[in-house]
């Protein structure tokens, strides 16, 4: 899967980017031949310039999932204050397929994780794996997952090509990176949020996986915090090979909502989290439809 570094500051980000980036690093970069600019550069000149000095062209997107009434608002003003102070172009279903973009997301993720680790289904080791992680690997192995993957990677196809013409209409897309803020961290993985319940442990990732479907670059910045104090991201995406770009307006945003950069101390108890989901490994194989004692 494409993965990126995890870091304090948008700054930070992109000089771990530069770090990366070689003819023998990072695969995932679009080569700088058109320009000599550096991606901590990108960054810099982000933080250094006014919000209405970037000239952006601003959308926002649910991706199709439903998010906390909270959470929402405080990246839809995220994404307005990105905007220049004004409304974002709202970007559904009738511009990218997103729920068919999270079918590829699944299709394709079921068949990556058969091929590599369909081995720890062994008797002899499938006792010490998670049973998520055996469902999902189950998944890949059904009799029609071949099929089922080769109709995915045809709708990658057609998806690219929306995600083309939608970035002739905006500059950024801005989504929100969860659907909910940190959960109870002795559940395993929420199966119900915001009165909606989730067959498997993939529900509360859709966010994050559906844009990772769109292969743009893209990060998720701290865009504020919850009344109850649990921060909420957003995540900037730009078109395949604007990296500098998200990074610059990411810096911009970062440089003016100007939060604090980590958490002082963590806070225990300031409000009752009642996440509902599976806390025992037994719990989630029941979850996703296994027999506990098959683990």
């Amino acid at each position: 899967g494409i993965a990126g570094p995890m870091a304090r500051s948008i700054r930070d980000a992109a000089l771990f980017l530069d770090a990366m980036e070689s003819n023998v690093g990072w695969e995932h970069l679009e080569p700088h031949s058109f320009s000599e600019e550096t991606f901590e550069a990108a960054a810099i000149l982000g933080a250094s310039q006014a919000i209405e000095g970037l000239g952006l062209k601003v959308g926002f997107s649910t991706v199709g999932c439903r998010y906390s009434a909270e959470l929402e608002a405080l990246c839809r003003k995220a994404t307005w204050l990105l905007n220049n102070h004004q409304e974002p172009l709202e970007v559904g279903d009738d511009l990218v397929d997103f729920p068919r973009a999270q079918q590829v997301f699944k299709a394709l993720r079921a068949e990556q994780l058969a091929e590599k680790y369909g081995m720890l289904l062994d008797p002899a080791v499938r006792a010490l794996v998670k049973p998520e992680l055996q469902w999902n690997i189950l998944q890949g192995q059904k009799p029609d997952s071949h099929r089922q993957a080769e109709i995915a990677r045809g709708d990658l196809k057609k998806l690219q090509s929306q995600v083309l013409e939608m970035f002739k209409l905006v500059d950024i897309l801005c989504v929100p990176a969860t659907i909910d803020a940190a959960f109870d961290a002795e559940v395993r993985y929420p199966s119900k949020l915001n009165d909606q319940s989730f067959p498997n442990y993939l529900g509360q990732l859709l966010p994050t996986a559906t844009v990772s479907v769109l292969l743009c670059p893209a990060l998720a910045l701290p865009c504020g915090f919850l009344e109850d104090g649990r921060p909420v991201a957003l995540q900037l995406v730009a078109p395949y090979g604007a990296d500098a770009l998200v990074l610059r307006a990411a810096a911009a945003l970062e440089h003016h909502l100007a939060l604090p950069k980590g958490c002082a101390a963590p806070r225990h108890g300031t409000a009752p989290l009642r996440t509902e989901g599976p806390r025992s490994a037994r719990e989630a194989a029941e979850h996703h439809g296994m027999d506990p004692m098959d683990l």
